[in-house]
């Protein structure tokens, strides 16, 4: 047995031992016999509101899970016991409500304020590495937030508010475009504009019918238009760009990528009818309706962080720039 199944098989035992307790003292709490005595209500307040977080927290201590995960654990148990425990034996559950629920939250308060404050150093920290807004982010908030899927899911909701709202103006040393040519922009512009016909449209025709599925329909649309406005900026805020020591592939919101120079194998144009190997990943402005014109084979994988941070290995990559040859030129003349 590998170490993967070691740590899942003893995660099994840890999740199946919570449960089975917590089942248990939710049993007992509406169980007869505590409805008829003060004590034993007391007692059954008691394992849900103070034994089960403190068994939840021993339970994942030292692991990958964060620790102010026992604070929703706590609200589920609060929440158990105003259900399951009778009305005339809650005095210790209501003393907990008065007062325990208040210090909970002034310490998740603190908790996010702190959370914040390092997150910010480690931003101010990160980007200094010449990284763009949403590298820089994802960098910082890996380095506070645990666990990393979870850090780069946050990271990626904040860089595309960021850009879409705050951020105007483009790196100074300009970089290797990729929506000229391939007419993102102007494709995005109108898909932009569709949606939004679209939605109103929908709304009044779905209002007829259900108001609620009316404002749910539009509130996802809202979100989604969102995301493509954020996107048609950032093709043109976040460019391709080669150091002396590493390229800094990106695609608008879609995603990005950083490779050293001593991981390129071989770099070369494509044309639309060359085969796609199976182990290739297309970083394009307008997914399956770009066409790539580039592609990089790689000596070993690298990550690539795409929607919501979702970080994928890959060994070939192929992108559509707007100038391939300048680009292989410069990528020659540094290695």
């Amino acid at each position: 047995m590998n170490a993967t199944s070691n740590s899942t098989s003893h995660w099994t035992i840890r999740a199946g031992f919570f449960a089975a307790l917590a089942v248990s003292v939710l049993m007992i709490a509406i169980s007869p016999a505590v409805s008829d005595s003060s004590v034993l209500a007391t007692a059954a307040a008691i394992d849900l509101v103070i034994t089960l977080p403190i068994v939840y927290y021993f339970l994942i201590r030292g692991s990958a899970v964060p620790r102010v995960t026992v604070v929703p654990v706590f609200i589920a148990c609060v929440l158990a016991g105003a259900a399951a425990l009778p009305d005339g034996h809650r005095g210790f559950f209501n003393i907990v409500i008065m007062f325990g629920v208040p210090a909970v939250e002034l310490t998740v308060l603190g908790y996010l304020g702190y959370r914040i404050f390092k997150t910010r150093r480690a931003y101010l920290d990160e980007s200094r590495s010449g990284s763009d807004l949403m590298e820089t982010l994802r960098l910082a908030i890996v380095r506070e937030l645990k666990p990393a899927f979870v850090a780069r899911a946050a990271a990626f909701e904040i860089g595309i508010f960021a850009i879409a709202f705050f951020k105007w103006k483009a790196p100074e040393n300009g970089g290797f475009s990729y929506h000229r040519r391939s007419g993102a922009q102007s494709v995005l512009i109108v898909f932009l504009c569709v949606l939004v016909v679209e939605t109103i449209v929908l709304h009044i025709l779905l209002s007829l019918w259900s108001p609620a599925a009316a404002w749910l329909m539009t509130a996802i649309s809202v979100y989604f238009a969102f995301q493509v406005f954020a996107h048609l900026k950032a093709v043109r805020l976040r460019p391709i760009e080669i150091s002396d020591r590493e390229i800094r592939l990106r695609c608008g919101i879609l995603g990005d990528a950083v490779i050293t120079r001593d991981q390129i194998v071989r770099v070369e144009t494509v044309s639309p009818a060359s085969p796609r190997h199976l182990e290739t990943f297309d970083l394009l402005p307008l997914g399956a309706m770009s066409q790539p014109n580039l592609r990089i084979d790689l000596s070993e994988p690298v990550s690539v962080f795409g929607v919501y941070g979702v970080e994928k290995r890959v060994s070939n990559i192929r992108i559509a720039i707007d100038e391939p040859e300048q680009f292989i030129e410069a990528l020659q003349a540094r290695i």
